[in-house]
């Protein structure tokens, strides 16, 4: 092997650890019997503080992708969905309510700040409640995850 390739295998083998992030695991998706399906595509949990400390800070953002496969338009209001963990239940930091005409997918974000001593690590679920409407609330299972393994 020339000192050139080599040279380049090792630096792309530090730059590649350098930019590791640990993975997620994430059920689901999940699918209404009207056909609006809800997929949890990705997951970034970063924590702020010195952790266990009860009064640290988690950042959780989701994209989550919505399929609208039912015969008219449905609401999509964040504000009203819950991070559930083992201390309860949060609500998001984001709010903006959206319109998703049938046939439609829509890609969103979603975040939630939880100071009550959850980690990264922590198993988690993400409860639809009642934030997807067709005139009554859509009911969705909710999906769990673990942000980080």
């Amino acid at each position: 092997m020339t000192y050139a390739v080599w040279t380049a295998a090792v630096a792309l083998g530090v730059t590649g650890a350098a930019c590791h992030r640990p993975m997620s695991r994430i059920n689901g998706p999940s699918e209404s019997k009207e056909g609006i399906k809800v997929e949890l595509l990705d997951v970034e949990c970063r924590e702020e503080g010195n952790n266990p400390d009860p009064e640290d800070i988690v950042d959780v953002a989701m994209n989550l992708a919505i399929t609208n496969g039912s015969n008219q338009s449905v609401q999509f209001r964040p504000n009203l969905m819950r991070l559930i963990d083992s201390h309860g239940a949060t609500p998001p930091w984001t709010s903006s309510s959206m319109p998703i005409p049938k046939g439609e997918r829509r890609l969103t974000q979603v975040r939630f700040i939880d100071s009550r001593g959850t980690s990264c690590r922590d198993r988690m679920k993400v409860d639809f409640a009642d934030s997807l409407t067709l005139g009554e609330p859509v009911q969705e299972t909710p999906i769990g995850f673990i942000p980080e393994e």
